[in-house]
């Protein structure tokens, strides 16, 4: 199979141990009723600020903070958690959501795996952010190329697909924004200062 997915942290007992207390204090209607639930192998999570994308390359740029998992219960289709590592690489569970961004995350998944499961090329799926622009996507890492499929932000498309100019849509909106953000000089702007009486 061409998906191969990272050795990450085995969070499958740290999030189930998290989610039970969760229902112990009366929250279970988050996480599907009292039924078992399973995480999917970790993903890492890459985060890409402005002045990296436009410097380097996205392999360069992108710095990996935590880890991700997909969850299934019978009764919610799909949830996302994600985790950070500690110093001993000790999975620490952090948060889950639902909703939109897990059944996204699920779709471009299953895309991911339709379109280069079968591909003699290796890719490692990975998450990338870019939290100045608000775009999340399924980023398909190989050692000579990349994929994208974005899945959450302004642009991206109801039903995931993938995006072959991703990266230089990407760089022509960071620059957008530097510039933006830049004086007439290039430094940035100097902010107002309110006066009050």
């Amino acid at each position: 199979m061409a998906i191969m997915l990272p050795e990450g942290p085995d969070a499958q007992n740290t999030i189930a141990d998290a989610i039970t207390e969760l229902r112990h204090h009366g929250r279970s209607g988050m996480f599907g009723g009292a039924g078992p639930i399973h995480a999917a192998p970790a993903l890492g999570v890459y985060v890409l600020d402005l002045k990296r994308l436009t410097d380097k390359s996205v392999t360069e740029g992108a710095l990996q903070v935590g880890w991700r998992y997909l969850l299934k219960t019978p009764e919610l289709a799909v949830a996302d958690a994600s985790e950070t590592p500690d110093q001993n690489t000790t999975p620490k569970f952090s948060s889950v959501t639902h909703g939109l961004a897990a059944e996204r995350l699920d779709a471009a998944s299953t895309l991911a795996e339709d379109e280069f499961g079968a591909s003699p090329t290796s890719y490692q799926p990975r998450i990338l952010e870019v939290p100045a622009l608000g775009i999340t996507a399924l980023w398909l890492h190989a050692s000579d190329q990349d994929h994208f499929i974005p899945y959450l932000g302004a642009e991206a498309e109801t039903t995931p697909v993938v995006e072959d100019s991703f990266l230089n849509n990407l760089r022509e909106r960071a620059v957008k924004r530097l510039q933006a953000n830049a004086g007439p000089s290039g430094s940035p702007s100097p902010r107002k200062l309110r006066v009050t009486n």
